[in-house]
């Protein structure tokens, strides 16, 4: 599951961006060539979307959590850093911090309650759709339009 929500979060970021693949040598040690999101690691890096764990390790296993994945979707949008902190426990200093804030200025997030984000804790595919169909509206997108529904075994 935690796979799937990984490598569900880079197709997200391909479909966001609607950039090109392009071949390269990677750096990081733990994503191969031969890897299905090789391409897509690639693209999110060298956008600036997302940074590997260190100069060499990229870690495509590890878990996404909220401040991650939103910060993922700030960099892909190319958004403008927020300046209203409205959690808690979202360290100002931290790298998810300006973006956290933007989202939530702009309505794409709204935290577990009023005062805490948990940018920490491991991102729930429905919580990355909600964040989605809320960019999706900031974006002014209407994916209404498509009524092709997804059938998945767990949509209950």
């Amino acid at each position: 599951m935690k796979k799937k929500l990984a490598a569900l979060t880079l197709i997200l970021i391909l479909v966001l961006s609607s950039f090109s693949a392009f071949a390269a040598n990677t750096a990081f040690s733990d994503v191969a060539p031969d890897s299905w999101y090789y391409d897509s690691v690639e693209n999110a890096v060298k956008n600036g979307f997302m940074n590997g764990i260190s100069d060499t390790e990229f870690a495509p296993e590890t878990e996404i959590t909220r401040g991650m994945f939103v910060t993922a979707l700030g960099r892909t949008l190319n958004a403008a850093p927020g300046t209203e902190y409205q959690f808690d426990d979202v360290d100002r200093n931290a790298y998810y911090s300006p973006y956290i804030a933007w989202a939530a200025e702009n309505g794409i997030v709204q935290g577990m309650d009023g005062d805490t984000f948990a940018p920490d804790d491991d991102i729930t595919r429905e919580q990355m759709a909600v964040m989605l169909e809320n960019v999706f509206q900031y974006e002014g997108i209407d994916i209404s339009a498509d009524s092709t529904p997804l059938i998945y075994s767990d949509a209950d």
